[in-house]
């Protein structure tokens, strides 16, 4: 009897099988694809480059998304495309990656203790939302855009993530539901474009900062602003109009009566209650210590810029570990990690240090890409070149760097400036979209690994799906907003 169970138990699906036929064929490719000859001007460790990212897409695709980046990593090595130390400081030892990590350290495990069961509760019982899925939808993703705003942007991301899980649960839902997988995409895309809303961040000032060394000009930055809350209305509506016509099915979002589940629903306890408290203050004092830069230095300000928000994580950190519920913690750092998706994080780090390690100089692939697009832009009126920029730009960051392409077709645009009557200003604005819009691929940016990162969760086809579909909004806006960009500036 147990050896007849041993030998069902040995006996593999066709699942499992092709399971580990892709994962052969995947690292093969990672592997093998470097000793074909190379072609001018890509060099033979650019081939190698090529092959371990064929090889990543491959087996994003077919298996899993935790192990491949590992894969890379070890293929990188290997290799000889990239030395152990050089993967560290750049895939782990970057601020992006801090803030992100820490933030959800903070996060989920508040998320666990039930809290966003309440919240889901309330917000389909609003007169306002209930039987309107659509309403919900648009809600939720404009949360994020607000929040990002107001400098609470990955707390409340993290936030709206959860909430459409509980959502999910209480409605009958499975979380692999397309709904859902579109709301964490169309989530991420609010968070891109709102953190881009203020021309005093980050991203804004190197956009600026690269547009102005071709042609000088004055930032107009209350049209800047305005012109950026457009974008994100004009693609969320693409969006929104993509799900319509995939007939995603809402049914049970506009069906769900919450009535008895709100019934099986404990009052929340004195734990959940110190747990939203902690969350909301938590996200509170990264708002404020994202703010705090546009005012006058003081002892306050001063306090407030040495810390950051990744130290803000940290002090939160502390406060969770040093509360006790009866003599015990109520979290320990095993607890806390033990909540963080940490295919998101892997995801955010095979992007940072793979990007930009392709684009360099020694692979030859910028330079076969410039081949390949400068052709394409030549003998075209300033709309049309503007669209084509636009549109190699949300294509190449799917595959390089943001910032390489952003210096890569930068180039390419100085050239035609003084020929050509260009609206600059416009450029720029779509610019900083398009190359920040490339979802497709997983490991495409840090905002790519944080929409597929939630692969566990919502499934891979899910990311992929809302990826393409991000694009295609994204191009489909461009011509309006380069219409509206010429208006306003």
């Amino acid at each position: 009897m147990n050896t007849a169970i041993q030998e069902q138990d040995a006996k593999l699906t066709k699942k499992e099988k092709m399971y580990y036929v892709h994962s052969i064929v995947g690292v093969a490719l990672m592997f093998l694809f470097g000793l074909l000859p190379p072609f001018d001007p890509v060099t033979p460790i650019g081939m190698k480059f090529l092959g371990i990212f064929i090889g990543l897409l491959y087996l994003w695709s077919t298996v899993d998304m935790g192990w491949p980046i590992f894969a890379a990593f070890v293929a990188l090595v290997v290799l000889d495309c990239m030395p152990i130390t050089q993967i560290y400081t750049t895939a782990f030892a970057n601020s992006t990656l801090m803030l992100c990590l820490f933030t959800m350290l903070v996060i989920m495990p508040l998320a666990e203790t039930g809290i966003f069961d309440y919240v889901a509760a309330w917000l389909l019982k609003k007169p306002f939302l209930k039987g309107h899925p659509w309403r919900l939808t648009i809600g939720l993703i404009a949360l994020v855009f607000i929040g990002c705003i107001c400098h609470g942007g990955i707390a409340i991301l993290f936030m709206v993530f959860e909430l459409t899980y509980k959502i999910c649960d209480m409605c009958g839902m499975k979380r692999t539901h397309p709904w859902a997988g579109a709301i964490i995409t169309g989530a991420v895309v609010s968070f891109v474009i709102g953190g881009g809303v203020f021309p005093f961040n980050g991203l804004p000032l190197f956009i600026m900062g690269v547009f102005s060394s071709i042609q000088t000009f004055q930032w107009p930055f209350l049209q800047y602003m305005l012109f950026m809350i457009i974008m994100e209305i004009v693609i969320m509506f693409f969006y929104c109009l993509f799900i319509k016509v995939l007939r995603v099915d809402m049914t049970k979002l506009r069906e769900a009566d919450v009535s008895d589940f709100v019934r099986e629903l404990p009052p929340p306890s004195n734990y959940q209650k110190k747990a939203a408290t902690m969350l909301i203050t938590f996200i509170g004092c990264l708002v404020v210590v994202g703010i705090v830069s546009a005012f006058p230095a003081n002892i306050f300000t001063t306090f407030c810029s040495r810390i950051g928000l990744v130290g803000v994580s940290w002090v939160f950190m502390c406060l969770m570990v040093i509360w006790r519920i009866k003599e015990k913690p109520a979290y320990t750092f095993n607890i806390m990690s033990a909540k963080v998706p940490w295919d998101s994080v892997f995801i955010i780090c095979i992007g940072m240090s793979f990007g930009p390690a392709i684009a360099s100089e020694t692979t030859g692939i910028s330079a076969w890409l410039y081949q390949l697009t400068a052709p394409i832009l030549a003998g075209h009126s300033a709309f049309g070149f503007i669209m084509l920029v636009c549109l190699i730009t949300l294509v190449l960051t799917n595959f390089l760097n943001n910032t390489v392409v952003i210096m890569l077709i930068i180039s390419v645009i100085a050239a035609y400036v003084p020929t050509m009557d260009l609206n600059v200003i416009t450029m720029a604005g779509m610019m900083l979209v398009a190359s920040q819009m490339a979802m497709f691929v997983p490991g495409a940016s840090y905002y790519a690994g944080l929409a597929h990162g939630q692969a566990s969760q919502t499934g891979r086809k899910n990311g992929f799906l809302w990826g393409g579909m991000v694009m295609l909004a994204t191009a489909c806006a461009m011509p309006i907003m380069l219409i509206i960009g010429n208006l306003l500036f």
